[in-house]
């Protein structure tokens, strides 16, 4: 127990209750009152520790709109604009060419073609002498279903398989693919996972029930600085600070990611500059800087006198 991160034992504990069915990470995450990059963490080490296993995996496809469909949602698709324009000049008798349909709808070249070719095979268009394209007065399943799927999708994602045909047909044929970044539908594979304790992990678990867990200092504040409140906990021990634990007198401790601001900023906490190191009299701690640059994120050694 003595090399577990705070956040593990949070999950061991939160998986110890009897459970009616194995959770899943958003599950854990309001059980244990993590963020999903703790707690994506913390399951990736129980894991290797094999303190924890994976019970179930599943995977479901899940469709949502990309800026593009976003857009087509109050402009229209290509397809839909193709076929009423088609038709609105069926309805006034002027010649219609793909030239024409680019220029008045401002549509990509590529759009039309494929918008013409989809219409022409189901029959709600032809193509006749010139060039030109006339309206056959049929209706398009595609441009239907496209409508129908901008519809749907607006409001927010859904899983693929909660459409039924034409719309799942559609919808794929339609979904952002390596080479074709061009289109309104994507969809992405989301894995649920569901999790349980091995023997040994609730071995654990039952131990961190008995003995608690240290208390977690996550942030350093100018007011735990001054006060020295992060040295205690309740139980009398030292806590931990940024995940790790402060050891026996005048050793060091690396805390990664400790933002440098400028010399005005340490001297607001407290600090005095000494040489390369910052000095805090009232809480007996010093920063020891790895990196001379004032700006970019360095790694500290703290050390209590």
């Amino acid at each position: 127990m003595d090399n577990l991160h705070p956040l593990e034992s949070k999950v061991l504990l939160a998986l110890a209750p009897p459970q009616s069915a194995p959770p899943t990470l958003d599950q854990l995450a309001s059980t244990a009152g993590l963020e999903p990059s703790q707690l994506s963490m913390a399951v990736e080490w129980l894991l290797a520790k094999s303190l924890i296993a994976v019970h179930a995996e599943t995977v479901a496809h899940i469709a949502s709109l990309t800026p593009i469909g976003e857009a087509f949602c109050d402009q229209a698709a290509p397809i839909e604009r193709v076929l009423s324009a088609a038709r609105e000049a069926g309805q006034t008798g002027k010649r219609l060419t793909i030239q024409d349909i680019q220029s008045k709808e401002q549509l990509e070249p590529s759009d039309v073609s494929k918008a013409v070719g989809t219409l022409k095979k189901e029959g709600a268009i032809l193509i006749v002498q010139g060039g030109c394209i006339e309206s056959t007065g049929r209706n398009s399943t595609t441009a239907e279903a496209m409508r129908a799927l901008l519809q749907e999708l607006r409001g927010g994602q859904r899983d693929l398989e909660t459409f039924a045909e034409p719309l799942r047909s559609v919808l794929q044929q339609h979904a952002v693919k390596r080479g074709n970044a061009r289109e309104p539908f994507r969809v992405d594979e989301r894995v649920t996972r569901s999790f349980v304790l091995t023997d040994t992990g609730r071995k654990v678990a039952e131990q961190l029930s008995r003995d608690g867990v240290a208390e977690e200092v996550s942030q350093l504040t100018p007011e735990l600085l001054k006060e020295g409140a992060w040295r205690r906990s309740g139980s009398g021990s030292t806590p931990s600070v940024c995940g790790l634990r402060a050891s026996r007198r005048g050793s060091g401790i690396p805390i990664e990611n400790f933002s440098i601001w400028s010399s005005s900023s340490w001297s607001a906490w407290g600090f005095r500059k000494c040489g390369e190191h910052w000095w805090r009299p009232s809480s007996g701690i010093w920063m020891r800087s790895s990196c001379r640059n004032s700006i970019r994120l360095a790694t500290f050694t703290m050390c209590i006198l």
